[in-house]
C-alpha cells in the first residue's frame, strides 16, 4: 500500500526533471530583411546578376533575392530551426575580388564548422531553412545577407582576403549534418 502512496509523487518528480522543450524558430525574422536598404539590394542583385550571366550560370532565385544553385541535393534530415546546430563544410569568396584579394583567389574563409544557425549571417538563414543534410549547393548572397556596411579585415598572414564594406559573397557549402 505504501508502494501505491508514493507512485503519484514519483511521477510528479520525474515529469518536473524532464528538460523543457527548446524553442523552434522556422522563419528568419522579418525585421532582418527590412533592415537591408532597397537601392543597395537591387544594386548588388543587379551586380551578381550581370556577374552569373558573364559566367553563364543560370541560378534559382530564392524569394528574399539571394541567388544560389545545387550542385547536390541532400537527403539527410532537414534544418527545421533557426536553433538547430549545422555542420557544415564551406569557402567563402568575394564575387568581385580587387586585385589585393585575387591573389588569394578571392578566398576570404574556409572551413569546417558546427554552429547554430541563429548566430549565423541572416544569408545562411534564410538558405540553409530550405536544405537538408547532404546539400552542396553555391550560395551568392547580396552584401546586405551578409556582412553589410562592416569591413572585416583578415587576419595579417593569413593568406585570406578582406571582405570590404557592401561586398557580395559567394559560399560554396556541403551541410554534413543536422542537430
Amino acid at each position: 500500500m505504501q508502494a501505491v502512496k508514493f507512485l503519484p509523487v514519483l511521477l510528479l518528480v520525474v515529469a518536473c526533471t524532464q528538460p523543457p522543450t527548446p524553442p523552434c524558430t522556422e522563419e528568419v525574422n522579418p525585421d532582418d530583411f527590412t533592415a537591408v536598404p532597397a537601392d543597395q539590394l537591387q544594386l548588388d542583385l543587379d551586380i551578381i546578376d550581370d556577374t552569373l550571366a558573364a559566367r553563364s550560370i543560370v541560378p534559382i532565385i530564392d524569394p528574399s533575392g539571394i541567388r544560389y544553385t545545387i550542385e547536390k541535393q541532400g537527403n539527410g534530415k532537414e534544418v527545421r530551426c533557426l536553433q538547430s546546430a549545422i555542420l557544415v563544410t564551406y569557402k567563402g569568396k568575394l564575387l568581385s575580388p580587387d586585385a589585393l584579394a585575387q591573389q588569394f583567389g578571392g578566398i576570404f574563409e574556409q572551413g569546417t564548422i558546427s554552429i547554430s544557425l541563429s548566430t549565423v549571417i541572416v544569408g545562411w538563414q534564410v538558405m540553409f531553412l530550405q536544405f537538408k543534410a547532404g546539400t552542396k549547393a553555391t550560395l551568392y548572397l547580396p552584401s546586405g545577407f551578409a556582412y553589410g556596411t562592416s569591413s572585416r579585415p583578415a587576419p595579417l598572414g593569413s593568406g585570406r582576403a578582406d571582405i570590404p564594406a557592401n561586398a557580395n559573397l559567394i559560399f560554396e557549402i556541403e551541410l554534413l549534418d543536422v542537430q
